[in-house]
């Protein structure tokens, strides 16, 4: 049996991961694909991180490779992943995708998770075998299950509708003939594809009109008095803030719920590209899509759903892991099951709890409170 099983092999199980092995614990990463990465490999062709290179650090490094302020794009997150497994030598069973956790303890659990009696964990998963632990962390990640808005059943046959989470090469998706693609969805993601469809449509000498729906999400600038905004960002400790501060809980109440975006706002970026700015889709009628501001469109060719996620966990057989709404029950990434904790998850414990930067301290805490937990039991 483990003393703790991660499920997830993304950079909060790897961080975690770290902690672990430093503490001396027996544990194992499952990871659902054949390589460390490959859940960043097959997002799409262009997407970048908006968090300079001296950010995104794990921990035991100090810095993430290339120059300080470039922002890396997806394949060179996969291979730092990669790489950090590898020189940290982390225990990690591949394709090993969780189909089932359950505990074996069946006492009402109390408040606190330290507060109840030792339980211990099984896990089932697709390589066919059933493991055991007293401790599982769960880093699945925050962005895992795309969001359904009920459009893409309301579209017409022949529009071509795909989620970001499943595009992986834009040039490729995009139909040569299309004259019309609508991104619903302006938040990173959407913006940066409907700029790639821009020039996609440039190279390729297409007459094209790229629709953009959404609010504009408002943005920081990327320079602030000669300096990237990171530099204040993290050197005010804005970012690495607890959510269970005085200020982490005003930001958290507040119009952008504390999410704190960087860049050139969405509105000024597309009027510079020739992008059509809408607001929130709102009807699709056969031919017709209506939006809460702006004309209507017909005719439209094929869809990008940049919609975001809402996290399920379908293999969970635990129910007080879960709220009643299916979303992580947890306080700072502490379950009220004994044994159970989560990593990764949006503000967990900090504004940057799912980001590549935000996690080390995460996993430092969370490690530190089960190996105190586990050893008082």
């Amino acid at each position: 049996m483990y003393d703790v099983i991660i499920i997830g092999g993304g950079q909060a199980g790897l961080a975690a991961a770290y902690h672990l092995q430093q503490a001396g614990l027996n544990y194992l990463i499952l990871d659902a694909h054949a390589r460390i990465g490959d859940n960043w490999r097959k997002r799409w062709d262009g997407l970048r991180l908006f968090t300079p290179n001296r950010f995104n650090a794990l921990p035991g490094d100090k810095a993430f490779p290339g120059k300080p302020y470039d922002l890396p794009d997806r394949l060179a997150v996969a291979d730092y992943l990669e790489d950090y497994v590898r020189r940290n030598d982390l225990a990690v069973a591949h394709m090993a995708e969780v189909v089932s956790l359950r505990t074996t303890n069946t006492s009402a659990p109390t408040r606190l998770a330290q507060d109840q009696k030792p339980s211990s964990f099984s896990i089932e998963t697709t390589d066919g075998i059933l493991r055991e632990a007293h401790n599982v962390i769960l880093a699945t990640g925050a962005y895992r299950t795309p969001r359904d808005l009920g459009f893409a059943e309301r579209l017409p046959q022949q529009v071509k509708r795909i989620h970001t989470s499943e595009i992986e090469d834009p040039a490729s998706w995009l139909p040569v003939n299309a004259e019309k693609v609508l991104v619903v969805g302006a938040g990173a993601s959407g913006n940066q594809l409907a700029q790639t469809f821009v020039q996609i449509s440039t190279a390729r000498h297409q007459n094209l009109q790229v629709i953009l729906a959404g609010e504009d999400p408002g943005t920081l600038p990327r320079k602030v008095l000669g300096r990237d905004v990171y530099d204040f960002l993290y050197g005010l400790h804005v970012l690495p803030l607890k959510v269970d501060s005085m200020l982490g809980k005003v930001l958290a109440k507040a119009p952008t719920k504390g999410e704190i975006r960087v860049g050139e706002s969405v509105d000024v970026t597309a009027k510079a590209m020739s992008i059509i700015r809408r607001g929130k889709l709102s009807v699709v009628d056969k031919h017709r899509f209506e939006f809460e501001t702006g004309d209507p469109i017909e005719n439209i060719d094929a869809v990008v759903f940049a919609t975001g996620y809402e996290n399920r966990y379908p293999f969970l057989g635990i129910p007080e892991a879960l709220t009643d709404s299916g979303k992580p029950n947890h306080e700072l990434g502490v379950s009220p099951v004994r044994g159970l904790y989560w990593m990764g998850l949006h503000q967990m414990r900090r504004i940057n709890s799912s980001l590549l930067g935000g996690v080390a301290k995460d996993a430092e805490e969370i490690v530190a409170q089960l190996n105190k937990s586990y050893k008082a039991h």
